[in-house]
């Protein structure tokens, strides 16, 4: 059974109940022409999203406090194919990082910094991932202005 059901604006405009008692048994997306889809859901399985979301990185919190458990998370990260890229530092750093804002964005109920987060490190990939990209960025820029260090190495 599908989590969501799908729907027009249009549709949502022209018969509100309709969509609207769609939302007792499944959450809805409402497409829009020329502008992103809108996610309907009631207050009570939102809720109840976020309170398990914050539940599973508290104790995801928790448990990095446990050398043998942070390393079985670090191994366990060979299920996301694009980190296979980055340096072991730089996966390191990934994890603790993700893990961080995993916490205090589920904490917040707020997600965006967290997918941000995995688009930045993603995009850091496809650079490792490169070596002609790689090479093109650590080209000196034509110009004037101060130098800016290079970040160390990874």
């Amino acid at each position: 059974m599908s989590t969501t059901a799908e729907a027009t604006l249009t549709d949502f405009l022209r018969d509100p109940k309709a969509v609207v008692d769609r939302l007792e048994h499944v959450d809805v997306v409402l497409h829009r022409r020329n502008a992103e889809d809108l996610h309907l859901s009631l207050e009570s399985r939102s809720e109840a999203v976020a309170d398990g979301v914050r539940f599973v990185a508290r104790m995801l919190g928790a448990a990095l406090s446990d050398a043998a458990v942070r390393g079985r998370l670090e191994a366990s990260a060979e299920a996301i194919p694009w980190l296979s890229f980055l340096p072991t530092q730089r996966r390191q750093e990934f994890l603790a990082e993700f893990f961080r804002t995993a916490e205090a964005a589920a904490e917040l109920g707020v997600m965006m910094p967290l997918a941000q987060l995995l688009r930045e490190w993603q995009a850091t990939a496809v650079i490792y991932a490169d070596p002609e990209l790689a090479a093109e960025l650590r080209r000196p820029l034509a110009g004037d202005g101060e130098r800016v260090a290079a970040p160390p190495a990874g």
